[in-house]
């Protein structure tokens, strides 16, 4: 995860809350636990690859090497020399890459994996 949402140690919190109720779910149990992780890394993992996706993204756009941004030279950016069209086209990609933050619900997550879990109970 890059720093550029400072989203890594809530992914981490998030991951440890659903990955608690994975193997605290009923069906998991020793013979299932491989399968628990595996529900547990099916969803969990798009969410945070996406997360770590945006975050480069916007990294790259802070730095101004993306976006309306890309071939902008150090003289440019140092003079301030940005048509309004480029800020107003930034400040919406930037929006943009902030859906995440409002898309989706870590309890959603969790209630998706417990179900899932539950599910191996027949399998034992």
């Amino acid at each position: 995860m890059t720093t550029h949402f400072g989203a890594g140690a809530g992914q981490a919190i998030e991951d440890g809350f659903v990955l608690a109720a994975a193997l605290g779910a009923p069906g998991a149990v020793r013979k299932t636990l491989l399968a628990a992780l595996r529900a547990y890394d099916a969803v969990r993992c798009p969410r945070a690859q996406a997360v770590q996706r945006r975050s480069r993204a916007n990294g790259e756009l802070s730095h101004l090497r993306a976006g309306a941004w890309a071939g902008v030279g150090a003289e440019t950016s140092a003079a301030g020399g940005f048509a309004r069209a480029q800020l107003v086209e930034v400040g919406e990609e930037i929006a943009r890459m902030m859906d995440w933050a409002v898309d989706g619900s870590v309890v959603e997550d969790r209630e998706r994996v417990v179900e899932m879990v539950r599910g191996l109970v027949g399998s034992v």
